[in-house]
């Protein structure tokens, strides 16, 4: 038996609650917009952008790096990454 809850929210909350789905929605059109270009791209990414386009952690790029499986360059104290290089690890590690 299915039971249907009915809930009363205040605009202020629907309104929060479309805005987080708005921010949700265009972070996913920005990485899946990343992952669909050629492997061959120049374009670089932050360390941010690159850790969603994986679903990892920054640290778990920290690791990535230390142990040279992904290529980055560094100006001052940001870190970028080619998007092609990450095509490249995600094909690398790809598994039929």
């Amino acid at each position: 038996m299915k039971h249907e809850i009915l809930a009363v929210l205040p605009q202020t909350d629907i309104e929060e609650v479309k805005e987080r789905l708005a921010s949700i929605e265009q972070t996913l059109n920005d990485v899946s917009k990343h992952l669909g270009q050629k492997a061959t791209t120049n374009e670089l990414v932050d360390n941010a952008t690159a850790a969603k386009m994986l679903n990892l952690s920054t640290r778990t790029l920290s690791t990535l790096r230390a142990k040279k499986v992904l290529k980055f360059s560094r100006v001052g104290r940001k870190i970028f990454y080619k998007v092609s290089e990450i095509n490249e690890l995600i094909e690398r590690n790809e598994f039929n």
